[in-house]
């Protein structure tokens, strides 16, 4: 008895205080999963979900756009016009959408910075240059040339060191240009020689997309919202556009031209490139610029949709195998494990 009085639980030897013994006949609930459990998996199976989600929200938006882009342009809207009532449109949904919620973009410095590099390169720029190449190189051609902008994001940061090489994406980018491949192979001849220049000035465009992906990752202001930023990043666009279409002599009144068929195409892409850079700028927040570079393979499938659906085109056999493979390599790079759990985990 003595022995029994002596000895102590081994939470009391540890001064923590020793849980009591459940009364005899009672059962107790099981403990809910811990971080390492099973309620953390279905946690990260949640996250992962959203993140696709989001990204195929992306790219259906900008899917959307070079359909609207093409009936506002031929109908007579000049491309920097065409670009600054886009940017206006989005402008105010955003900012809206940003009152309803008590949101208000911040204009500090960094702030602008981030506005400029992620929005100006990506809409004011980049849709100046593509909207101009496409009047001279097919559009099926200048897609490969799109195409290739997540795997200018992928080497791009693994040159400035932001993400160590992994086969699974690199086979994942690869099935993704496969898919392409697929799909405008058939098609990438030239039909006038003397258009290769205007291809060369096309690729253009995927690098200032890596640009802006890079950006959205690397120089996003620590504690903004996602809502805000778009807000922000549009008035900046709204703005900047305007100045150039006044100096290129491509501004477009609409109080002088009314507004038909290629106006309402114009501001409908106003609201879906609202979208699509607000689910952009939250799936990159959540993975990292290389998961949201494919938004650019997504776009393609959804505008082969969309030409389905406004234009009456009839995809042949190759298109649906460039879906495949292209949906193949979105899920090969969202399964990849990123560079910084890895880091994280041995350090642990």
């Amino acid at each position: 008895m003595a022995a029994r009085a002596a000895y102590k639980p081994a939470g009391e030897r540890n001064n923590r205080p020793a849980f009591p013994r459940p009364p005899p006949g009672c059962r107790l609930r099981p403990a809910a999963p811990g971080p390492g459990g099973a309620g953390r998996t279905g946690g990260q199976g949640l996250k992962a979900l959203a993140a696709f989600a989001l990204l195929f929200g992306a790219g259906g938006c900008f899917g959307l756009a070079p359909s609207l882009a093409r009936i506002g342009v031929t109908g007579g809207i000049p491309p920097m016009g065409y670009v600054f009532w886009m940017g206006l449109g989005a402008m105010l949904a955003s900012l809206a959408a940003a009152r309803l919620r008590g949101f208000r973009p911040r204009f500090a410095r960094p702030y602008v910075v981030y506005y400029l590099c992620s929005g100006c390169t990506r809409i004011v720029a980049g849709g100046f240059v593509m909207y101009t190449v496409l009047g001279h190189v097919p559009a099926g051609v200048f897609a490969i040339v799109l195409a290739t902008a997540p795997l200018m994001t992928w080497f791009a940061r693994l040159a400035l060191g932001h993400e160590r090489f992994a086969g699974r994406r690199a086979l994942g980018i690869c099935l993704g240009l496969a898919g392409v491949g697929f799909l405008f192979g058939p098609k990438t001849a030239l039909p006038d020689p003397s258009a290769a220049s205007w291809l060369a000035l096309g690729f253009l465009v995927p690098t200032l997309y890596t640009v802006s992906n890079l950006t959205i990752e690397r120089l996003r202001p620590a504690g903004a919202d996602s809502l805000s930023l778009t807000a922000g990043m549009l008035v900046t666009v709204a703005a900047t556009a305007a100045v150039l279409a006044l100096a290129l002599g491509q501004f477009h009144p609409l109080w002088r031209v009314g507004a038909a068929l290629p106006e309402a195409a114009m501001f409908t892409h106003s609201l879906t490139m609202a979208c699509a850079f607000l689910a952009l700028y939250e799936v990159v927040r959540r993975t990292d610029a290389t998961f949201g570079g494919q938004v650019s393979y997504v776009s393609t499938i959804a505008g082969i949709v969309f030409g389905m659906v406004l234009l009456g085109e009839r995809p042949s056999a190759w298109v649906w195998a460039a879906m495949a493979c292209i949906l193949a390599g979105v899920y090969q790079v969202g399964r990849a494990p990123q560079p910084c759990a890895r880091r994280s985990a041995r350090g642990s």
